[in-house]
């Protein structure tokens, strides 16, 4: 047997720490986003959205999902905290998956765990927001487990693309 293509089939443990800091990272910008309070929270939100403004809202696309030309202000900031509610979980599911994937752990099971695992932090995360002067909301966690989801689908398409070019490649 090749030594060599043995230690190919071995997770990199740079790739995993890599993946797991910023797996660690993200979840604590979620948690610490919701610890804070109405006040700061609105007043973060609008700086971020006043940022994206400035710099995308010259995209129509951008202007149309933020329904920055026909809608209230207020409108504006929800869909824009909506959004942002599917980015940093869409960001979560791609780092958790994309961890699985350096320890060689792509299947339907852990597949299952990385899902479970986004919905626990989603529901910690709305839980957390009771402790300030915010209320949960199960919207939120719904459109947390589905950026969880399409951020899992992302790392999981690009997996098996991955593996099919590994297995049609000539040795």
């Amino acid at each position: 047997m090749n030594v060599h293509a043995k230690t190919q089939q071995r997770p990199s443990a740079a790739w995993i720490c890599f993946f797991f800091v910023l797996l660690i990272l993200t979840v604590y910008m979620i948690w610490s986003f919701s610890l804070e309070g109405g006040r700061a929270s609105t007043l973060t939100s609008n700086r971020v959205l006043r940022l994206v403004e400035n710099y995308l809202g010259r995209f129509a696309f951008v202007r149309r999902v933020l329904g920055l030309s026909d809608s209230s202000r207020y409108a504006v900031q929800q869909n824009f905290r909506k959004l942002a509610h599917f980015f940093e979980y869409m960001m979560f599911g791609l780092l958790t998956q994309s961890l699985l994937a350096a320890m060689r752990r792509v299947n339907g099971h852990t597949m299952v765990h990385g899902l479970s695992l986004g919905l626990l932090v989603a529901v910690i995360d709305e839980t957390l927001q009771m402790v300030q002067d915010r209320g949960p909301s199960l919207t939120d966690v719904w459109l947390d487990l589905i950026g969880v989801l399409f951020g899992s689908l992302i790392v999981w398409i690009l997996y098996g693309f991955a593996s099919l070019f590994r297995r049609k490649a000539p040795r």
